[in-house]
This record gives structure tokens, C-alpha cells and sequence, in this order.
């Protein structure tokens, strides 16, 4: 039965190390790849459910016992992988997958955004936050700009794990993909965000619970996109039955 879940074991083990250990903080850019692999190719629902409780569960202990106590806890990080859970077979591989990024980047923006869910979400990029060699990068992108570059890294270290045969690697749509993601995800946030720090980053802001100006297109992005693919998905399963054309649903 243990066999079952090691998928979610690996991954639980590498959030566990990488927030406990904070010289492992690398760990973090493949530590939710085997949860997503095993999340977008196994359609046993209540053994992914019982494993993102396990990861979660091992994510939030090792921030109770780091070396500062949180305040914050991975509820709504949770919750992000179960809707992926809830609608990927609706959604599809491509939309469920996009779908998870913005779930999961939306349940960070409500942390910052209503002081209510603050101690209910956790920023995947926490372990950057203390890195001096990290923080000019971090005044350009911003704690949401970090989380989505770090889950990308996972998404890709997920996807080549998916596959047998290196060889057969379709790089270059794969490529254009990852392209288009930093296009939408770090380009625009960066070109649109009013006040942009992107001329000044030598001036490292004060990190607290404001969000970046270069954050605040990425998280407007990530709540419409979230609550987009959410109606959409309601509306593919009230009418799962129909027998309409479903070629733009």
C-alpha cells in the first residue's frame, strides 16, 4: 500500500528538507514534480486526495519546527491542488495544467490581498526571501513572480519525468510553451505593473505582506484565469451529458 504513494512520499520529503534545511532551498525547484506527475496521470481520486493531505501535511509540519516559527500555513495551497484534482478530467491536460498554476498563484494573492487568509497561505518562494544574492532579482519579479518561476522549473522537471524516451522530447513545443508562460507570467508583469521597480532595482523593498508593484498584474492575471477555468469547467460538467458541439468547450 506504502508503494501507492510514493510519489507524494518524494514530494513530501523534499518540501520537508527544503524548508527545514535551509541550505537545501534548491530542492523547492523539483519538489512538487513527482505530486504533479502523479496528480496529472493517476485517476484514482481519493488516493491523490489522502496524498496532497499527506504533502501538505509534511509541508506545514517542517515550517512548524524551522528554525523561526511561521505564521503561515499551506491551506489554500492545498486546496489549489484539489480543484486541479476536482476538474483536470473536464478541463483536459492542457487547460487542468494551466489551471493549476493560476489555482496555485491566486492561493498565494489572497494572502496578500485579504488580511483573513494571510496565515492560510504560503509563498512557494518563501526560501528566497533571506537570500542577499536573491533580492535584487526579487525587488524585479516579486514574490509571486518568484512562486511562478519556481513552479514552472517543477512543471518542466515534471514533464521530462513523464517521459521514457528523452529522445522523443518535442523541445521544440515544449519551448515555445515555456516561452509563452514567462511571456504572460514575468514580461508582462513587468512591462504593464504601474510604478515598475524594473529601472530601480538596486532599491530592495522592504519585504512584508505589500505585494510588489510588478506582482500586481500577475496576481489580477491569476484571479481572472483561476475563476475563468472554474466557469469553465462548470459549465463542461452541467452539460457532460449534451450532445452539442463541444469543439469550443
Amino acid at each position: 500500500m506504502l508503494k501507492n504513494y510514493r510519489p507524494f512520499y518524494q514530494s513530501a520529503a523534499l518540501l520537508y528538507l527544503s524548508e527545514i534545511v535551509p541550505a537545501l532551498f534548491l530542492l523547492k525547484f523539483l519538489a512538487l514534480a513527482p505530486l504533479i506527475l502523479e496528480l496529472r496521470q493517476s485517476g484514482k481520486f481519493n488516493r491523490n486526495l489522502i496524498g496532497i493531505f499527506l504533502t501538505m501535511s509534511a509541508w506545514s509540519l517542517a515550517l512548524f519546527l524551522g528554525d523561526e516559527l511561521s505564521s503561515s500555513y499551506p491551506v489554500l495551497n492545498g486546496l489549489a491542488l484539489v480543484l486541479y484534482l476536482i476538474s483536470k478530467e473536464r478541463l483536459g491536460p492542457q487547460r487542468s495544467s494551466l489551471a493549476l498554476l493560476f489555482f496555485w498563484l491566486s492561493a498565494e494573492g489572497l494572502a496578500y490581498s485579504f488580511t483573513f487568509f494571510e496565515n492560510w497561505s504560503h509563498p512557494y518562494s518563501q526560501a528566497l526571501f533571506d537570500l542577499q544574492y536573491a533580492k535584487n532579482w526579487l525587488s524585479i519579479t516579486g514574490f509571486l513572480g518568484a512562486s511562478f518561476w519556481l513552479l514552472l522549473l517543477n512543471y518542466f522537471a515534471a514533464y521530462l519525468g513523464s517521459k521514457q524516451d528523452r529522445s522523443k522530447l518535442n523541445w521544440p513545443a515544449l519551448l515555445k510553451g515555456f516561452g509563452l508562460l514567462i511571456l504572460l507570467g514575468i514580461i508582462f508583469p513587468l512591462a504593464l505593473s504601474p510604478q515598475s521597480t524594473i529601472d530601480a532595482i538596486s532599491d530592495y523593498p522592504s519585504y512584508d505582506l505589500k505585494l510588489l508593484p510588478a506582482d500586481l498584474f500577475l496576481q489580477r492575471m491569476a484571479y481572472f484565469l483561476a475563476f475563468f477555468l472554474l466557469l469553465f469547467f462548470i459549465v463542461k460538467y452541467i452539460l457532460r451529458n449534451s450532445k452539442r458541439d463541444d469543439r469550443f468547450t
